[in-house]
């Protein structure tokens, strides 16, 4: 089978993200008047959008009140926005392995639950205009995934089909979205949520190194 697109997933795929994350969350609840949270816990949050992030943290200390969530996610935004390239860190490899498929061929995209802003930024300091055709973050009139839409979007924009469209990612909703868009579904090793639990979300074939993942792309799925 040829695979002409390969859409990734953003934090805990292509870039390290999670101290940003957990500083952004931790000083919001220190604004809050809230005590701090554990990196463990924060990071189990991860996945479904900023906004699961903040009602996740909040329902530790019983707090369930929209507007709460409202007020954490605007201090939230106010931080990351301002610190997320200080805060992140390229994993290592993964430049290499985007610019070698890049240059076989393939065309990559960037399908993301972080807010587009961050998202749009952290993908330009680091990687340039060049190696990804296209990149979403989350907007609000599209539906976080594991909702296919966002990468049925991207997909269709870049003209390819279902059949052609591989998805990569570090968890479980990435595992979810793949499935519920059609596309096959390949899991990496070096991001946020274990190996187990990426084989119980049904994972396949899960890569903890980049040039393995790179070599698959490119032997298996670019070259048929």
């Amino acid at each position: 089978m040829k695979i002409s697109l390969a859409i990734f997933d953003l934090d805990g795929t292509i870039l390290d993200t999670i101290s940003g994350l957990v500083i952004s969350v931790n000083k919001a609840r220190e604004k809050m008047g809230l005590a701090p949270q554990a990196d463990e816990l924060i990071t189990s949050f991860i996945g479904r959008g900023a906004a699961n992030l903040m009602r996740q943290s909040l329902a530790c200390d019983g707090i369930e009140s929209e507007e709460e969530v409202i007020r954490m996610m605007d201090l939230f935004n106010a931080d990351y926005n301002e610190n997320c390239i200080e805060y992140t860190r390229e994993y290592p490899g993964v430049r290499e392995m985007l610019m070698t498929l890049k240059e076989s061929g393939l065309i990559l995209a960037v399908n993301s639950n972080k807010n587009d802003h961050p998202t749009q930024k952290l993908i330009r300091y680091f990687f340039g205009e060049d190696i990804f055709s296209a990149v979403s973050g989350r907007k609000d009139d599209v539906p976080r995934k594991p909702d296919p839409t966002g990468a049925l979007i991207l997909m269709d924009s870049l003209s390819c089909k279902r059949e052609e469209t591989v998805y990569i990612g570090d968890s479980d909703v990435d595992i979810e979205t793949a499935r519920n868009a059609g596309f096959m579904s390949l899991s990496v090793g070096w991001g946020y949520q274990s190996e187990e639990r990426l084989i119980s979300a049904g994972a396949k074939r899960i890569f903890n190194k980049t040039d393995k993942l790179c070599r698959f792309l490119q032997e298996e799925l670019v070259e048929g």
